[in-house]
């Protein structure tokens, strides 16, 4: 087959690490089709050197939007493709061969009160019918839907009735397992080993992030010998981050925070292994990668209690009510005291990360791709 992919979110966090990897373990597992990835044009020289045994192809349409939906089937089509892999739920639905989606979460759906956006409520409003139109035509007229937990499988076949029977649970992997500690990054960062907590992530509402502010300052507040105790936000500066530093501010622990941006995978493996505890304590999510790195990484997570992170995690990690505003503050003190046991947890852990593989997300998905070849 010729199989096209959309990889011009691959500078992108989240989405951003699933198209590198399904890409860079797909031309590992699959000898036999011919792999055609369709770049941005400002990605696409940084790239060459890798993928190798794949045509790269420049796209110089932009993801979202009307554009996407009327250039970018014309631009494909010159390609001939048996098959297309939007790995986003943006796909241009007006394209008219055989394609495959891969659709990450449907928090949009859960959080259509533009708080979650930078434009004004009536330019929102209309981003947000455009956003419902592309998602109920592109699961319509895909041949597969790949998303990463049941969960969220549950709640397309929920919301988008046309789903159903066409649906596959593809796990993500672990990339990151770090084998040593690097003092260097950690001096960099002006922080020391188990003297901080750790998240891992963007900063958009449903993280919830404002909770996870509020229960350090509190935890700030009551806790003795606390000269050198940071919390740690990891995660591109963008608005949201920007935003948050401004609560941040307001709460008046601006010198106990520390803001790492962007961090490299060297970063993150050494911000892992040396945390009191990775928290995470989302809303919502499609799956929750940083939480099987912390516990990869022998790093303790306290997350919030949501029904993906107990099927990705199981009882691997201490969950916390949201709904409770003492709730993770109690765990936090746990963590810090040393009143948890804390080792047998985190070696089941790291054995129920290994089921989680890269690899084994490429060759589910090839898998789909065959079988799509014989609809």
């Amino acid at each position: 087959m010729r199989i096209g992919i959309d990889v011009r979110l691959i500078k992108q966090s989240g989405v951003g690490r699933y198209i590198k990897n399904l890409v860079e373990h797909l031309l590992t597992v699959d000898k036999t089709n011919s792999y055609f990835l369709f770049f941005r044009p400002e990605d696409i020289s940084e790239f060459r050197s890798k993928f190798q045994s794949a045509k790269k192809e420049i796209l110089p349409v932009k993801w979202h939007g009307i554009a996407n939906q009327l250039q970018t089937p014309k631009i494909l089509l010159k390609y001939n493709l048996d098959l297309m892999h939007f790995p986003y739920f943006d796909a241009p639905f007006l394209y008219p061969r055989k394609f495959v989606v891969t659709i990450h979460d449907l928090i949009i759906d859960h959080f259509p009160t533009g708080k979650a956006s930078t434009l004004h409520p009536l330019f929102y409003l209309a981003k947000f019918t455009g956003y419902k139109l592309v998602m109920k035509k592109t699961v319509a007229k895909a041949a597969r839907i790949i998303v990463p937990s049941r969960d969220t499988k549950d709640e397309l076949e929920h919301h988008y009735q046309s789903s159903r029977g066409k649906v596959s649970v593809v796990y993500e992997g672990v990339g990151i397992i770090g084998r040593q500690i690097s003092d260097q990054i950690l001096k960099k960062i002006k922080v020391r080993a188990k003297n901080y907590f750790l998240y891992v992530g963007n900063a958009y509402p449903h993280k919830n992030l404002e909770y996870l502010i509020s229960s350090f300052k509190e935890f700030i507040l009551k806790t003795k010998n606390k000269k050198y105790l940071k919390l740690v936000l990891v995660g591109a500066n963008d608005f949201f981050y920007k935003r948050l530093k401004k609560f941040i501010l307001e709460q008046q622990i601006s010198d106990d925070v520390i803001f790492t941006g962007y961090a490299e995978d060297s970063e993150l493996t050494a911000l892992y292994r040396n945390a009191l505890s990775l928290i995470f304590p989302s809303k919502m999510e499609g799956f929750g990668l940083p939480i099987l790195e912390a516990l990869a990484n022998n790093c303790p997570v306290l997350a919030s209690n949501i029904p993906v992170f107990h099927e990705i995690a199981g009882d691997n990690i201490y969950y916390f009510n949201i709904e409770e505003k003492d709730a993770l503050y109690k765990l936090m003190r746990k963590i810090y005291e040393g009143t948890f046991n804390l080792s047998w947890k985190t070696e089941k852990a790291k054995e129920t990360t290994l089921k989680y593989s890269f690899k084994k997300m490429a060759e589910e998905t090839l898998k789909i791709y065959e079988n799509c070849s014989r609809l």
